[in-house]
């Protein structure tokens, strides 16, 4: 999915609506086994529908590079189908949603601002497509993504850190970023990054009062 995202050159919310459309789908039945090609066409149908929510311009024919081809008409069948399962709710609230306002709020200056929210959105990618994920507050994730990303963005790490916790007040940042810690080694690797080697240095200096949790 994100693949095609990314050869249709679409926006990284229209990602994120993609996939939130296509776990909510997939939570409220259970695929046949014998016909492993419904998963790409609920996949690619999310999509669609992403794109036709959030892009600007004309959304033509999908450009894909998939095992399975399907025909507009049989996308446009299964729209309403996933219209008619999310019971018309295209606009749920994702972490994406809090990126933007609260870095603006922590008032970076315009390009540590764009690096900082560029690497929030490639960290974004990776955590949300681990179902796992569904089971935090869009707030919660985004706070945690934003706090690690601070790490190789901006000295002021623990000011930046203490800001963010004082604007969502959310105490299950610290259970969830230690939860976390070690498959984020696998995430930075991916965008670039240096691993960390473990959750030790989640220290009180680091996380404030959140290091008594």
């Amino acid at each position: 999915m994100l693949k095609v995202n990314a050869i249709n050159r679409f926006t990284t919310l229209t990602a994120v609506l993609s996939i939130n459309y296509l776990d909510r789908l997939l939570s409220t039945f259970q695929l046949q086994r014998d016909k492993p090609w419904m998963v790409q066409l609920l996949a690619i149908t999310c999509l669609s529908l992403a794109a036709k929510v959030e892009e600007t311009q004309h959304v033509p024919l999908l450009q894909v590079d998939t095992k399975y081809v399907f025909k507009a008409k049989t996308i446009r069948r299964i729209e309403f189908l996933v219209l008619s399962t999310l019971k018309w709710n295209m606009h749920p609230v994702t972490p994406f949603l809090f990126l933007d306002g609260i870095i603006r709020r922590l008032g970076s200056k315009t390009h540590v601002h764009y690096e900082f929210l560029k690497r929030c959105e490639r960290l974004l990618l990776c955590v949300i497509c681990d179902s796992r994920s569904t089971h935090h507050l869009p707030s919660v994730l985004a706070t945690a993504i934003m706090m690690h990303a601070l790490d190789q963005v901006d000295s002021n790490l623990i000011d930046y850190q203490n800001q963010l916790l004082s604007v969502f007040k959310i105490s299950e940042i610290v259970s969830l970023r230690r939860a976390k810690r070690r498959n984020m080694e696998r995430l930075i690797l991916a965008c670039g990054g240096e691993a960390v080697n473990s959750v030790d240095d989640l220290t009180p200096d680091c996380l404030g009062w959140a290091g008594l949790v």
